[in-house]
């Protein structure tokens, strides 16, 4: 059984050597950055110097250019973004606008809705006058003012008003002449 078997040069230099000298040299690293140490630079600009890495590194302009090249796309993902905040505040101005503009839709609905209905009653209205004031020209003068008599001012006013001049003058001389001159000023003619 070789449980207890010893480590070769390689292992030993590797665990006890390389190792913990690599993690002591990152921590100092990551220390050093957080201190405010360019650590990053310093270490690309020593390794653009060494013979061997030096061809696997970059250029320094190509570098550069890459850095301008990602602040540029940095700046133009800044502007997307400030256009992209502006265009969702428009859009819930419009929303909000819209919103508005149809509940003024709907109110304008109803009363339109309501005017209709308030037109078509006068209309209705009116055919039912017409109605019975051809009747009651076709009606004696004397009788027809026997009815007309008999009804309030208002509705005697209104038959009176649609009718023709002269039909309404011919009702107007049979009958009494205080009711007579009653409707007359509340007539429209």
């Amino acid at each position: 059984m070789d449980a207890a078997r010893k480590p070769g040069r390689f292992e030993w230099f590797f665990y006890i050597i390389f190792v913990p000298m690599l993690f002591a040299v990152l921590l100092s690293g990551v220390i050093l950055q957080f201190l405010g140490f360019n650590i990053i630079s310093k270490t690309t600009t020593v390794l653009r110097h060494s013979p061997v890495v030096k061809d696997m590194l970059p250029a320094e302009s190509q570098s550069q250019s890459l850095q301008s090249s990602l602040q540029t796309k940095e700046q133009q993902n800044a502007d997307l973004s400030a256009q992209l905040q502006k265009a969702k505040a428009d859009q819930q101005t419009t929303q909000a606008s819209l919103s508005a503009l149809s509940a003024q839709n709907d109110s304008l609905q109803s009363q339109l809705n309501q005017l209709q209905q308030q037109l078509t009653q006068k209309q209705s209205d009116a055919a039912a006058v017409a109605a019975q004031v051809k009747v009651l020209t076709q009606m004696d003068a004397g009788k027809a003012a026997a009815v007309i008599g008999a009804l309030s001012d208002a509705e005697a006013g209104k038959f009176l008003s649609a009718m023709k001049s002269d039909q309404e003058a011919a009702i107007l001389q049979q009958m009494d002449p205080a009711r007579a001159a009653q409707l007359l000023t509340g007539s429209s003619h």
